[in-house]
């Protein structure tokens, strides 16, 4: 048998190329296919499931591929695995390379410095056909439409497909050797992978979370291929006999095939659970059942519709349509363009086919047939082997502004003492306690007052690290950094000390010129010391010091000094070496540090876990997220959960002579804020030294709104988090445990949804809609009132978020005709207490205040806004001189009453 991997030397690598004639129809299945994904993208109501025709386009490449290396196979004996991939390259790279590019010089003028890094990351991962994996390592979610999404998401596919076209040929040599005298062998084969991949995707699938995982990864959609693949091996080996045979009733089986792909993109949505427990491998069984119908029957009713000149055409530049049309989307936003809707849609498509159309005549078309062989033959190479290293350096340059996201900046704040009847809790060390200095939940802990120190890059000072044996850079900043701790515990006079540590701890660190491994005796000997200078300085007035110790580490990637440190980071061996240490440092002082173990919290049966109780608490494997940076409140959660709970015990510890704590002093209003991200963020923002008398508490869940009910949109429930039921279970219980004075009970933008009810949908600006919405704030109020709060009832303020035109939330949240109608449902029900003995109901007239004249980003001066919906600093603090007053005045209003 000839060789498997090269070519008989008898025959050119362009004579054993298969050439079967061309097949319109199957061009027809792919404009199928190519349209549904761009309808579903532009957010097509009647599309929801056409995403699915990424499915279509995985078993007609199956199909295709393994066609042709068999037909190859089974004239030369042998597949010639270099010319294969020169012809998949010469195939997929002209177009990809340019979309990179024209990307790229997109980024440069128009993203976003904080998004640069993602793009840079998600092009390279694009050039790499490693995209996909990217997307599950960044948790990029494939669903969400709502926001700032890369315009490299879609690359995912082509990454399988290419990982497909990479291995599948190894595979499939392997397989026809093993079938030279069992021909079972290579459909058992094929069918084992794609039944291992079927549950793998049902086993991995969690119908409680984002299915994005199982989505983009390759071993829970390879069963897609290997379908396509699959039905190859039975065409190739069917007789003349049978193909004659199946010809006679194929033209009936493509109406129900082809009816049955068009039914799934129309009724299925990416929220159908079955889809992700075989329901994908049903789709491409039909899909399979469509191509074997056109294939045995290219005369029947659904090749001859399929291969219409314009489906035909739609379907041959197929591949530049889908790469270049979510770029164009993403690139071509209402704001830029001035349209939206239907008009939007028309002209996105219109852009991506211009483009796909310049794309396949100029570029693909020109180097598959060889026409460009009339350069050259040395200018001819040249091109072909400069054109990944210049989309790789176009892509850098036009990312080259990029800055870290996501990590806020140290709260600047003067560290001094405390305010009288306040404790003092003092933050140090690196930037994971600056994520916990910007997300301390201050309104649940009134009587502390909590002041930040901690440095980027900075843990127990020096930071001079070491690298597979190598000595780095020293981080200089860090020097200093006991010499600060002193002069700022001599100013704040602090009871608790909260060190945050470890994230640099765990490197390999150089001292007195030698390296010491993080797992060596010689470096717990030095921890130990560099702990012992820091709990003398730091607990030198009195104060006790809190050490979280360290959680099991997940950043997915973090360079530094040209080094991938993530997995250095993130070693469990490292972690429980220098856990070890801080262990029995505390056990040596008990009554002056206390290691609060945040790891059993946070990893438990240590692994690591994206979300805890449906938060996911630090948004790049490290840093505590907070809802600006991470869209949770992960820092928040992990003080109300784990420190405060620690601090508040073992405060009391520190040694006679220290501060004495004691309950803040003078009469102030207690004040609970409920609803949804708008209150949490108010509360986030309050100006205490504005407003000394009053005492905050949040009850806010996000993603749940006001009220614990699903959101429909166009038919299809939104995401509803788990947490949600929960959440407003517990609204009583944690009512009657604050005790308010005064209650702030919001209504949110989810109440401007559709929403589900009892298992049907209730449209928005029906009367069921209105009665529903009016129950749930009465019952609401009913309950404040009956702990003895008066309640205030703000209106909904206007709002302007961000379009991309990629989701229909942005246009119902800023409908100002479901503002005003739920406005004047709170009003009424406000009035509906009118008269009434007990606790006032008055109404906050926030939207008055804010949108007489329409929506604003800027009033009296102040920058309200950040993001069209949630509060700035300042726009808070504007919105706290009117809500306070309004809180004062329904407090003395009943106070006197």
């Amino acid at each position: 048998m000839t060789s498997a991997s090269t070519a008989p030397t008898s025959h050119t690598a362009e004579s054993r190329r298969a050439n079967p004639n061309h097949r319109p129809a199957l061009d027809g299945i792919r404009a199928l296919a190519v349209v549904s994904v761009m309808l579903y993208h532009g957010t097509v109501g009647w599309m929801r499931g056409g995403f699915l025709g990424v499915d279509v386009f995985f078993v007609l490449s199956g199909y295709l591929i393994t066609g042709l290396l068999l037909r190859e196979w089974q004239r030369w004996g042998s597949i010639d695995l270099v010319g294969f991939y020169v012809r998949r390259a010469r195939r997929l790279l002209p177009a990809l390379v340019l979309v990179v590019m024209a990307v790229a010089a997109w980024a440069a003028f128009v993203a976003a410095s904080d998004r640069l890094g993602a793009i840079r990351a998600d092009g390279l991962s694009t050039l790499l056909y490693v995209a996909n994996w990217r997307f599950i390592a960044a948790q990029q979610s494939y669903f969400d439409q709502f926001g700032d999404p890369s315009p490299f998401r879609h690359m995912w596919s082509l990454a399988i497909e290419e990982q497909y076209y990479l291995f599948f040929p190894l595979l499939l040599i392997g397989l026809l050797g093993l079938a030279a005298r069992r021909r079972w062998v290579l459909p058992a084969g094929l069918a084992t992978l794609a039944v291992a991949s079927i549950v793998a995707m049902a086993m991995l699938y969690d119908p409680a979370g984002d299915p994005s995982r199982v989505y983009y990864g390759t071993d829970t959609r390879v069963h897609e291929l290997m379908i396509g693949s699959l039905l190859s091996v039975v065409m190739v080996r069917l007789s003349q006999a049978r193909r004659d045979a199946a010809a006679a009733w194929a033209p009936y089986a493509g109406v129900p095939a082809v009816v049955g792909v068009v039914a799934a993109f129309v009724l299925l949505t990416d929220q159908t659970d079955w889809l992700y427990r075989g329901g994908f491998a049903v789709v491409c069984l039909v899909t399979a059942g469509l191509v074997a119908s056109v294939e045995l029957a290219p005369r029947g009713p659904v090749a001859w519709l399929l291969s219409l000149p314009p489906v035909v055409w739609v379907g041959a530049v197929s591949y530049g349509l889908y790469l270049w049309h979510w770029p164009v989307y993403i690139a071509c936003t209402p704001d830029r363009t001035g349209l939206d809707g239907t008009a939007l849609l028309a002209f996105r498509i219109a852009m991506t086919a211009g483009l796909a159309t310049a794309s396949y005549y100029l570029v693909e078309q020109p180097i598959r047939s060889g026409s460009l062989s009339r350069l050259p033959a040395r200018l001819g190479r040249m091109v072909a082997a400069l054109a990944l290293p210049v989309a790789l350096v176009a892509l850098l340059a036009g990312t080259v502004g990029a800055t870290a996201p996501g990590l806020p900046p140290p709260v600047d704040l003067p560290v001094n003492a405390a305010p009288d009847g306040k404790h003092s809790l003092l933050i140090v060390g690196d930037s994971v306690g600056v994520s916990l200095e910007t997300t301390f939940p201050g309104e649940d802990y009134p009587s502390w007052y909590r002041q930040g120190s901690a440095q980027l890059g900075c843990g127990l000072a020096v930071q001079y690290l070491a690298f597979d044996g190598k000595q780095g850079d020293p981080n200089e900043t860090c020097d200093d950094e006991f010499e600060n701790w002193r002069n700022t515990v001599a100013r704040a006079k602090p009871q608790a000390v909260l060190l945050s540590m470890g994230a640099w701890e765990v490197f390999d660190h150089v001292v007195d010129g030698r390296i010491l491994t993080a797992t060596s005796r010689e470096y717990a000997d030095y921890l130990t010391g560099r702990l012992t200078e820091a709990t003398k300085i730091l607990t030198a007035g009195g104060a006790h010091l809190f050490i979280p110790d360290l959680a099991c580490y997940g950043q997915p990637s973090a360079e530094l000094q040209g080094v991938d440190i993530a997995g250095i980071r993130n070693d469990p061996d490292r972690i429980a070496a220098v856990n070890d240490v801080l262990y029995g440092f505390a056990r040596a002082h008990p009554d002056q540090v206390t290691v609060i173990r945040v790891s059993d919290w946070l990893c438990p049966d240590g692994v690591y876990q994206d979300e805890i109780d449906g938060v996911r608490v630090r948004y790049d494997g490290v840093h505590y997220s907070s809802p600006k940076e991470g869209g949770d409140q992960g820092g928040a959660t992990a003080w109300r959960q784990v420190l405060m709970p620690a601090i508040e015990r073992d405060a009391s510890k520190a040694p006679s002579g220290s501060a004495a704590m004691s309950e803040p002093s003078g009469s102030s209003v207690r004040v609970m804020l409920i609803g949804d991200s708008v209150p949490l963020g108010l509360t986030e923002r309050f100006p205490a030294d504005d407003h000394p008398n009053l005492a905050l508490h949040v009850l806010s869940q996000l993603g749940c709104s006001g009220f614990a009910v699903p959101s429909v949109v166009d038919g299809s429930e939104q995401p509803f988090q788990e947490t949600c039921l929960p959440w407003q279970d517990a609204i009583p219980s944690k009512v009657a445990e604050f005790a308010p004075d005064v209650a702030v009970a919001f209504v949110g933008i989810g109440e401007q949804f559709d929403k589900r009810i009892d298992g049907h949908v209730v449209k928005f600006g029906t009367a069921e809609h209105d009665t529903w919405l009016t129950e749930q704030l009465t019952a609401r109020v009913d309950l404040l009132r009956e702990a003895g709060a008066d309640v205030v009832l703000p209106t909904v303020p206007c709002h302007d978020v961000a379009d991309t035109g990629l989701s229909k939330n942005a246009k119902i949240i800023n409908d100002d005709d479901r503002v005003r109608r739920n406005n004047e449902i709170i009003k009424q029900v406000a009035q509906s207490y009118a008269g009434e003995r007990g606790p006032a109901v008055r109404v906050f007239d926030l939207y008055d205040a804010l949108c007489a004249d329409g929506y604003a980003d800027e009033i009296d001066g102040v920058t309200l806004h950040e993001d069209g919906l949630h509060f700035s600093l300042d726009g808070a603090r504007y919105v706290w001189r009117l809500l306070a007053q309004a809180v004062r005045d329904v407090h003395k209003g009943s106070a006197a009453g």
